[in-house]
């Protein structure tokens, strides 16, 4: 913060931090979909592409839940370090309160989002480019905007729907292309196959769209709870998500996609 009150500004330290999170998204997916594309021998016995979109989610759950110690760590971090401080002490105890049972309760409902979120891109992200992938996850800032506007009451100004607009336009653009390079009837190559490659890269575009569309309801809930009466620390926030998605993933889906029939269960 600088410059007059309220103003926020983007310094050095906010402009890493951006850079290091786009590098290593882009890192991610970029594994990601290299892991869907290895080859290896199956049960069996012949060479099957390996595609498991749920233990990728599985896995990122887990990852999640490693920010409940880091919170339970910070917390007692605090408390120690101000002991010798009786009133700033008070008062760190009097906000540490106001997290209850309550409080976790209503953290694990971002966890059923993300969840469905995450199932949906990641079943996207088989379907289309990586390239095409990322921008599409930018259809969340439609979505987040629209929800900001008419769910949580919080005014946009005319600038930032122009922005809102310019990227919808985008996504548009981004998903039209994804059916360019397919033709259908001017004679082409083969137009059976060209027609199923079209129809899987609209499937992966209409599957990344409706994970953004849930995970910006996710982003909405979450900024409602942690903006509200509820208040919960980030990692908190972040820790109970990985806990219970992995509880989601673990006695819920995985069973289902085991009875499931398709090649998708052993996934």
């Amino acid at each position: 913060m600088s410059g007059h009150k309220g103003t926020e500004t983007c310094g050095p330290q906010a402009a890493a931090v951006f850079i290091i999170g786009l590098a290593a998204g882009t890192g991610c997916t970029i594994a990601s979909k290299a892991l869907f594309q290895l080859e290896a021998r199956g049960m069996t016995g012949e060479v099957e592409t390996f595609n498991p979109p749920l233990f990728q989610t599985w896995v990122m759950f887990v990852g999640m839940m490693f920010a409940l110690p880091a919170h339970f760590v910070s917390e007692w971090y605090k408390v120690h370090r101000l002991r010798a401080y009786p009133e700033a002490l008070a008062m760190l105890r009097a906000e540490q309160e106001k997290v209850t049972s309550k409080t976790y309760m209503m953290l694990a409902v971002p966890s059923f989002f993300d969840l469905l979120a995450t199932v949906l891109m990641v079943f996207g992200l088989l379907h289309v480019n990586a390239s095409i992938w990322m921008l599409l996850r930018g259809g969340g800032i439609v979505f987040v905007a629209l929800m900001k506007q008419y769910v949580l009451g919080d005014r946009l100004k005319p600038s930032m729907w122009l922005g809102v607009g310019i990227i919808a336009l985008a996504i548009a653009m981004v998903g039209y292309s994804s059916q360019l390079g397919h033709p259908k009837e001017d004679g082409g190559g083969n137009k059976a196959a060209d027609r199923a490659a079209a129809s899987d890269a609209l499937v992966g575009v209409l599957m990344t769209l409706a994970g953004t569309f849930v995970q910006s309801v996710q982003y909405t809930y979450e900024e409602k709870v942690m903006s509200g009466d509820i208040s919960a620390p980030p990692w908190l926030l972040i820790g109970m998500e990985g806990f219970c998605g992995t509880v989601l993933c673990t006695f819920l889906l995985y069973p289902l996609a085991y009875i499931a029939p398709g090649p998708g269960r052993r996934s």
